[in-house]
């Protein structure tokens, strides 16, 4: 099946994590997006949201996508963005969440349609060395390492350094209370800092419509883009 197929009426893309801060981005100017014809989100939830273009799945069990085999072979590109706060979880059960979940998913949707293209919210300081100490680093490079094995060059990678929530939230803890009350100035001095979840999400999805992949981007790279 090739990525071209749906070419003249828009490409079909596959979200993850809609209910989150940069994929509900990704989802409002998904629907928006004239390249695209339809937007597919698995979801364990229904979200309360109604569009001719959206379809949402609703699946629970993220380690296991094989009775969505016929939903995965439908797509032309995938935006992973379902991920853990570090020190929002354990260590074990926050390394499923971003090494074993996204897996799961990424040989589910090859699998079912090896032409598909893999854009993975990851994060700044991602290790694909695998041997830094901190956690996070670690498991971001593992999962890079692993769907870069598996979709060579249509698998992208994006590192932001923190990312800024334009819409408003309950922050997980002081450091990420801090960082958004600092950003604002912060950001004047290095595009290295930060990038805000509505910058983030256009890039991935600019990319995705574009079928641009197999690079790594930091966070001054993706705001590069946007200018």
């Amino acid at each position: 099946m090739s990525n071209f197929s749906n070419q003249q009426q828009g490409l079909r893309l596959l979200l993850i994590g809609a209910s989150g801060m940069v994929g509900g981005e990704v989802l409002k100017l998904a629907l928006q997006a004239s390249g695209l014809a339809k937007v597919t989100a698995i979801v364990r939830r229904r979200l309360p949201i109604e569009h001719p273009k959206l379809e949402q799945v609703v699946h629970q069990d993220h380690r296991d996508f094989s009775a969505l085999n016929a939903v995965l072979a439908e797509q032309d590109s995938c935006i992973y963005c379902l991920g853990a706060y570090t020190g929002a979880l354990p260590a074990e059960q926050f390394r499923q969440v971003n090494v074993d979940l996204p897996e799961a998913l990424a040989r589910a949707l090859y699998s079912a349609n090896p032409s598909a293209l893999f854009h993975l919210l990851s994060g700044m300081g991602a290790d694909r060395s695998e041997k830094s100490r901190v956690q996070f680093a670690r498991d971001k490079g593992c999962i890079e390492n692993r769907l870069l094995a598996l979709f060579g060059d249509k698998f992208s990678s994006y590192r932001p350094g923190y990312i800024y929530p334009v819409e408003p939230r309950i922050e997980p803890n002081f450091s990420y209370r801090l960082f958004r009350w600092l950003y604002p100035a912060m950001s004047k001095l290095s595009d290295s800092i930060g990038i805000r979840s509505t910058q983030l999400a256009q890039v991935m999805l600019n990319r995705a419509i574009a079928q641009s992949v197999g690079d790594t981007l930091e966070n001054k790279q993706m705001l590069a883009l946007l200018k």
